[in-house]
């Protein structure tokens, strides 16, 4: 009896070994709070990471949003740390880094991120970086894109009005955009070709979530692919709006899935000169859900494209539920 249970404790030590190389455990993670002060100090902030031997981790980290309390601020980058459980050292690479202040508790919003588990390094590429305030429903509005679709070639001026501030917009979006756009969507904006006008913003919406849908992760592309063909997007349009969130919304066990066309149309006002005949515009706002929820169902309007057309898409992740 006692070889067999000296076996099995062989077998246990071996797996934790293969499947948890890359955890820290709470000895580690004790060690990694008790001398953070002085790792901070001691880093290397320019050679932070060797990527080729860290972890990629960007997927994992669900939203991609952080709150963190940045340390110490870099020319493109600073070391932060996260307020409530100071483990981990991030490195955030960030063009605008010089804006912010040692002490400045920010919302970091970011594409990839790497780890090395052993000493509690984490780096991350930021794509927006606000400071953070908890006490705002304060949502980014993530990734509107304009599509224009003319019935003949067309010089189009193109101006939002938003109860927020712009974060991010390609192209540049100076008091507005001017383009020539064609029938087939192309838009030429100071001699370069883009396929739809982006942009993101931070903005207080007010977004009523007393109606939605409850949808499993494994049943998110089906639901959306059906509700987007209602509310009018084409086929070309809803594929570029999946590619942007299904990866993000089909890894969760469940999704509360809402559509907040008119406190989004509100809080960012879209002026088109000459003004299209059809305007729609689509706005997801979602939260993951760990179990499932009773919901009621919201009403959608179904939407109908005609003539010369301006089309919208966006969404937004919640930070609460009803």
């Amino acid at each position: 009896m006692k070889k067999r249970f000296w076996c099995l404790g062989i077998c246990v030590v071996l797996l934790l070994s293969l499947f948890g190389c890359n955890k820290v455990n709470t000895s580690d993670q004790g060690l990694l709070w008790q001398d953070l002060e002085e790792r901070l100090q001691t880093v290397d902030a320019e050679n932070f990471m060797d990527r080729d031997h860290a972890k990629f981790i960007g997927a994992k980290f669900g939203s991609r949003k952080m709150e963190l309390e940045v340390q110490a601020v870099y020319d493109g980058f600073f070391l932060a740390i996260e307020p409530d459980s100071p483990v981990y050292i991030y490195k955030v690479n960030y063009e605008c880094a010089n804006d912010f202040r040692a002490g400045d508790e920010v919302s970091v919003r970011y594409e990839d991120a790497y780890r090395v588990a052993r000493d509690g390094r984490i780096e991350m590429d930021a794509t927006s970086v606000t400071i953070y305030n908890e006490e705002d429903d304060v949502f980014i509005a993530e990734k509107p894109v304009i599509y224009l679709y003319p019935e003949k070639e067309t010089d189009i001026f193109v101006s939002l009005k938003i109860k927020g501030e712009l974060t991010v917009t390609d192209p540049l979006y100076q008091e507005g955009w001017q383009v020539t756009a064609y029938p087939d969507g192309r838009l030429i904006h100071q001699g370069r070709e883009y396929p739809y006008l982006f942009w993101e913003a931070e903005s207080e919406f007010d977004f009523d979530l007393s109606r939605g849908f409850c949808v499993a992760g494994a049943d998110t592309e089906p639901f959306l692919k059906e509700k987007l063909r209602y509310l009018g997007l084409n086929e070309k349009e809803s594929a570029e709006f999946m590619e942007y969130w299904l990866p993000r919304m089909e890894q969760n066990p469940y999704n509360y899935i809402t559509f907040q066309q008119e406190e989004y149309t509100s809080c960012a006002e879209l002026e088109i000169t000459p003004a299209p005949d059809c305007v729609i515009r689509v706005f997801m706002a979602y939260r993951p859900l760990e179990e499932p929820i009773q919901a009621e169902a919201q009403e959608l309007k179904p939407a109908q494209r005609f003539g010369y057309s301006a089309i919208e898409w966006g969404g937004t992740e919640l930070s609460q539920v009803p």
